[in-house]
């Protein structure tokens, strides 16, 4: 795992992506497959596993004291300051799902148990702990050079030049949080079970 400090990060204003509720129009994907995956309200980590059973992985790629970009500052309370987490998930060797914490330094410091995380997928650790509420998502198309999705894209083949992204607040007793989950084309070749 690589913790990186603020200075290793670049501070420049991330423009937000168009996030679209999902009753809008353009809110998600042609493909049915991937928009059942973008509005399975369910647990991805669960669904993932499902899919894919023991092929199942997720690899932590780093977290890192960053700036929050505007639209999740806002679900942030105003705060800036955030601990980002990034992960991906494979289901053999093909990268499924990249997927982005932010959590700000009020909500790590009451519950210090997000920061020592490691390999172990969000989603399990929140289910576990109960009393979570969890926004409605929003979705957005997102050119593959975004900075949200290309820190989980990098070393990776080259995806589409358009990938799906959904945006939520989880809402803990400790403090809110916001995760980015990036769906990738390798997603929709997951055969369930």
């Amino acid at each position: 795992m690589t913790i990186e400090s603020p200075a290793q990060r670049p501070t420049a204003e991330i423009a937000p992506l168009d996030w679209h509720a999902s009753g809008e129009p353009g809110a998600l994907p042609a493909d049915p497959v991937l928009s059942g995956w973008l509005t399975d309200a369910g647990s991805l980590t669960a669904r993932l596993k499902a899919a894919c059973g023991a092929r199942f992985r997720l690899e932590l790629l780093g977290e890192a004291e960053e700036s929050a970009p505007a639209d999740a500052a806002v679900l942030l309370g105003g705060r800036t300051l955030v601990r980002a987490r990034r992960v991906r998930m494979y289901c053999g060797d093909t990268l499924c799902v990249g997927a982005a914490t932010l959590i700000p330094a009020a909500t790590l410091a009451a519950a210090p148990w997000l920061g020592d995380l490691g390999d172990r997928p969000l989603g399990e650790a929140l289910l576990e702990r109960g009393r979570v509420y969890r926004s409605s998502f929003r979705f957005a198309p997102a050119p593959a050079t975004h900075p949200l999705l290309a820190p989980v894209l990098r070393g990776e083949a080259s995806p589409a030049a358009t990938l799906w992204a959904r945006e939520s607040e989880i809402r803990l007793a400790a403090g809110p949080l916001v995760v980015y989950e990036i769906f990738l084309p390798g997603l929709t070749r997951c055969a369930e079970h």
